[in-house]
């Protein structure tokens, strides 16, 4: 199948999604990772439903495929996507410098980004260090 045909879906449906300002934190309970997607990466994640491939969802998007690859990248890097997003060559295979040649210099804050990170169990949570004017002063009796 050619990468354009191929169809994206996310790894797992059921992970609990928290809308923060203008991005969207994913958290994965059994891996005790938390995702935080920018606007520009949260909306090509919403519509890796399965059915629709990257000139669907960069038409829905008013976008140059160019940048929904580079979401695609973003998201399968971060281990958020079902299936793997193929080795893309060509003109898909952009560095973000060229990227912003194409599309215009206003597009590179609309670049998508996904940070993960590792939260900590609750029991490994530091317990918050004891401040000096906080504590009771000791009794002399």
């Amino acid at each position: 199948m050619e990468p354009e045909a191929r169809q994206f879906a996310p790894r797992r449906r059921d992970l609990p999604v928290r809308e923060i300002a203008d991005e969207v934190v994913l958290y994965e309970l059994k891996t005790w990772r938390a995702h935080c997607l920018n606007p520009s990466a949260a909306a090509v994640w919403r519509l890796c439903d399965g059915h629709r491939n990257v000139a669907e969802i960069a038409r829905s998007l008013g976008w140059e495929e160019d940048l929904v690859w580079t979401a695609l990248q973003e998201l399968n890097e971060s281990e958020l996507l079902g299936n793997e997003v193929p080795p893309v060559t060509g003109t898909y295979m952009l560095s973000r410098r060229e990227l912003v040649k194409k599309i215009g210099i206003g597009a590179s804050v609309a670049f998508p980004v996904v940070n993960s990170i590792l939260v900590p169990t609750p029991s490994a949570a530091a317990s918050p260090p004891k401040h000096p004017r906080l504590t009771r002063p000791r009794s002399n009796g």
